[in-house]
């Protein structure tokens, strides 16, 4: 009777292990849709490295992420206190803090359901986290500060799951190399650069650059009100020699001209991200007093205008000449909102 009552102490324990792995354990609301445009969940430009290794939680597709510094006596990790923000839009649906059970431990988390069965999850982090469950976050929203609650060295445990699965990760449209098929070490990990980029606004109007949520090639932009729709938030791409690509976070098409035509006047519409010459735009800076906005200038040395500099709902997005009008000016804009 005895050995029977250790028996089903131990069964019992052995549930509650499995229980409380399962209540920390993303929920996603449906079959896994079309994967969001995952970017990385620090500052646009940031430099950090991906690593992983056998046996990470919950399997080795998740990633631990670290900031480095290379000084005269080593590498030294510098990921302390940097700002997390979210992958992708979506809605809180797990928030813990340290102290908390959960197995393994977690420190400080959050979790982010992103719909279609798509969740990302974002541990160790130093305080409680800035959201609260069931809130609704924007791409590029501040959730915390990297720390190292629940664990040991400073990073950010991040993993994207599919449908209550860790997958590969991707960002920004394509596969990173560090996964279970390719385990990456601590400390000498894949060098990954941020492209969480945010919004653009006009200068004049205190309005968005957006698109309707279509898929279509040919739709053209034009400027609304900042309501933080995610057909609002956009990602710089590096092209190299100072070139970008804008790309939009909701349906990975990129700012092209209508019909490849470099004339004044032409619209600007979303097309396939294919590299041509009309999908690489320069950033230049402006007169004195300006230069904290960028003026957008694709092959041509024509502009980003607003038609006849309209501070309306839904104005035209053209090329013009670039002659220093507000209209021209744009700026980078927090993905929350102006």
């Amino acid at each position: 009777m005895i050995e029977m009552s250790r028996w089903m102490v131990g069964r019992i324990a052995a549930v509650a292990v499995i229980l409380a792995g399962l209540l920390w354990a993303p929920s996603p609301t449906m079959a896994a849709g079309p994967r969001p445009l995952f970017q990385m969940p620090f500052r646009c430009g940031q430099l950090w490295e991906a690593s992983t290794y056998d046996g990470h939680w919950p399997n080795q597709n998740a990633i631990d992420l670290g900031m480095w510094y290379n000084s005269p006596n080593g590498k030294v990790n510098v990921s302390a206190g940097q700002p997390v923000f979210a992958s992708a839009a979506g809605t809180v649906s797990q928030v813990g803090r340290d102290g908390e059970v959960t197995n393994p431990p977690h420190g400080n988390f959050v979790y982010i359901d992103h719909g279609g069965g798509w969740v990302t999850n974002y541990l160790h982090l130093r305080d409680a986290p800035l959201v609260a469950k069931d809130q609704v976050v924007n791409a590029g929203q501040q959730i915390g500060v990297v720390g190292n609650t629940g664990t040991g060295e400073m990073h950010l445990h991040y993993s994207q799951w599919s449908d209550g699965n860790a997958v590969r990760v991707q960002f920004n449209g394509s596969d990173i190399n560090t996964w279970t098929g390719n385990l990456s070490p601590w400390g000498n990990g894949e060098r990954l650069t941020s492209a969480n980029c945010g919004s653009f606004i006009p200068r004049h109007s205190q309005k968005c650059l957006t698109a309707a949520d279509t898929f279509a090639d040919g739709w053209q932009v034009t400027q609304w009100a900042c309501n933080a729709r995610a057909t609002q938030l956009w990602s710089l791409v590096y092209l190299g020699f100072g070139h970008y690509r804008v790309q939009s976070n909701r349906n990975s098409k990129c700012l092209d001209v209508q019909g490849g035509v470099l004339a004044s006047g032409q619209p600007v519409v979303l097309n396939g991200c294919n590299g041509s010459g009309t999908q690489s735009w320069l950033i230049a800076r402006q007169p004195a007093g300006q230069n904290t906005w960028w003026d957008y200038r694709v092959n041509g040395s024509l502009c980003l205008s607003v038609q006849g500099s309209s501070r309306s709902d839904g104005a035209d997005l053209v090329l013009s000449v670039c002659q220093g009008f507000s209209s021209q000016v744009f700026g980078p804009l927090t993905p929350t909102g102006p």
